[in-house]
């Protein structure tokens, strides 16, 4: 990494340094609100309406692993950007992270295909014996190491199946915590032709990355997951979900909309433990190693990573992403030749509630991130 800047010269502050030193570290607020979504339709919203096309598919790879796969495209008449996703720690498929999905495809103009993650999944028909929801041995060690590739490299080919990728054609990448290595790793996979098809990459966001810098401790990832456990577990339920239900729009956990969908992810929280925190438990490793390998392609015909709009942002009250690594992964993409621009998310000025880790589980603050990335996440 390209060391930061000293700003004490002879013991003094260099006012030059120390200006210098504040553009390196000072990242753009942007505000995502929810009043401006208060008692609006749930087209208004987003996550219906004549513009908005569905698809909900249980992909089922060649050794048998299975997985959802939600496709919601909103491009007006077929025109826009295609944007992967993933689903983050602990996530399956649910009505919550449906809705979200359509409303990031709305508010944006997009097509947004989002994944589960192998073998962190459930089948809506038969959730109690669910086929295929396992890893193979290698994908649970390597992903505990930090090296998601062939998990993402599964996702890569599910999209495959229902998109219907060309040679050439433009993607963009990015996703929320889990979710933004994923991403990662799905570049590296494109870099390296582990994917055959070329697909060029516009922009690529990573959203509230968990040790977005370096290599650390199991003990300090053990305190990340308690974080996530405790006090960004009760933002959630305490205060962005029942935002939903103050702009008009209920939607509750997965757990919480009926006795039997609790039994439900009680079930497969307690089957898919290893790979659920085996694959947790890789996120001690920064998100620069997988995107500064993909950044080494540089080929005329590589994905053309060096001229994408490249983001890294994080709630202004995360407990788990933090703006130094934040800011140390910036610097890993400008020490090989390019770029990228750090947001952090505010509520709007009228009101004052903390950001943390799963605020776009607010379906208001969702649409209003959607709107915001089109036009001020640019580098």
């Amino acid at each position: 990494m390209i060391p930061f800047l000293e700003i004490f010269v002879h013991g003094k502050l260099d006012y030059f340094s120390y200006l210098l030193y504040n553009v390196l570290i000072m990242s753009e607020r942007v505000e995502i609100g929810i009043n401006e979504w208060r008692d609006l339709s749930s087209d208004e919203l987003g996550f219906t309406g004549t513009q908005l096309k569905t698809e909900e598919h249980r992909y089922v790879a060649e050794n048998g692993q299975a997985f959802n796969v939600f496709i919601a495209d909103a491009r007006p008449d077929g025109v826009g950007p295609t944007y992967l996703t993933s689903a983050s720690f602990d996530y399956r498929m649910d009505t919550l992270l449906k809705r979200g999905t359509s409303i990031l495809a709305t508010q944006s103009g997009s097509r947004v295909a989002i994944s589960e993650v192998p073998g962190i999944t459930y089948d809506y028909d038969n959730p109690f014996h669910s086929k295929g929801a396992w890893q193979t041995p290698r994908q649970s060690l390597t992903a505990f190491t930090g090296n998601f590739d062939s998990l993402s490299l599964m996702q890569l080919e599910a999209f495959d199946k229902y998109l219907k990728f060309q040679d050439g054609d433009e993607i963009q990448v990015g996703g929320r915590s889990l979710a933004a290595y994923m991403a990662a790793s799905m570049l590296r996979n494109l870099a390296q032709h582990k994917f055959p098809k070329r697909l060029k990459v516009s922009r690529a966001d990573f959203v509230e990355p968990v040790n977005a810098f370096g290599n650390h401790s199991l003990a300090r990832q053990w305190k990340i997951l308690g974080e996530l456990a405790s006090y960004e577990e009760r933002m959630r339920t305490e205060v962005y979900i029942p935002e939903n239900e103050q702009i008009g729009h209920t939607t509750p956990r997965f757990e919480d909309e009926s006795e039997l969908n609790d039994r439900i992810l009680k079930h497969v929280r307690r089957t898919q433990f290893a790979a659920t925190y085996l694959t947790g438990a890789g996120l001690r490793k920064g998100i620069d190693h997988s995107l500064v390998r993909a950044m080494a392609d540089r080929t005329n015909d590589g994905i053309g990573l060096h001229d994408a709009d490249i983001t890294f942002a994080r709630g202004d009250a995360s407990h788990v992403s933090f703006e130094k690594d934040l800011v140390a992964a910036r610097e890993e993409v400008r020490r090989v030749g390019s770029d990228a621009k750090i947001i952090t998310l505010t509520d709007e000025s009228s009101s004052d509630v903390p950001l943390a880790h799963h605020a776009l589980d607010s379906l208001g603050r969702i649409a209003s991130y959607a709107q915001q990335r089109n036009t001020n996440f640019s580098a």
